[in-house]
């Protein structure tokens, strides 16, 4: 998968990792940075999509960067791109909505809808998703990937 979305026009690091990925807008949109895994996903790619270094992205999670103007009679789309920052966690069902910014560390909790923007190492969860009093810690040092070959060669035997 990495390869073609690379030849459609997407910057991937050759060291992430890419499930059974569906995409939907124009790949030329799409940035994923070193050993960054991203599992079954949606990715509407109306406007950018920025991913850092280290992002651990669980199935079933959307990222959406278009929407609608609901107070115009015409109904146009909006566009607003979306940037996860380095060491995020992003964990299964989440939403993510146009315009949104994941801080570097953050932590999204499951079944979240993320409307607004997410500081550094905070942990959120709900919809919508609001700041939990926990907090990261801001010391990561982990690749997300290795999880990945661990449980590959487990499951494989």
């Amino acid at each position: 998968m990495r390869g073609r979305w690379v030849r459609q026009g997407a910057e991937i690091s050759e060291t992430a990792e890419i499930g059974n990925a569906d995409v939907a807008g124009k790949l030329t949109h799409l940035k994923i940075g070193d050993f960054t895994s991203i599992g079954r996903v949606h990715l509407a790619l109306h406007g950018t999509i920025q991913i850092g270094n280290h992002v651990c992205i669980n199935d079933g999670v959307k990222i959406l960067t278009g929407s609608h103007d609901i107070t115009d009679p015409l109904w146009p789309q909006i566009v607003s791109g979306i940037v996860i920052e380095d060491f995020a966690w992003i964990a299964t069902n989440v939403i993510i909505l146009p315009g949104v910014n994941i801080g570097k560390g953050a932590v999204i909790g499951a079944g979240a809808v993320v409307t607004k923007s997410v500081p550094n190492y905070a942990v959120v969860g709900g919809n919508p998703a609001v700041i939990l009093k926990k907090s990261r810690c801001s010391l990561l040092n982990y690749n997300p990937c290795e999880f990945l070959a661990g449980n590959s060669a487990w499951l494989k035997g």
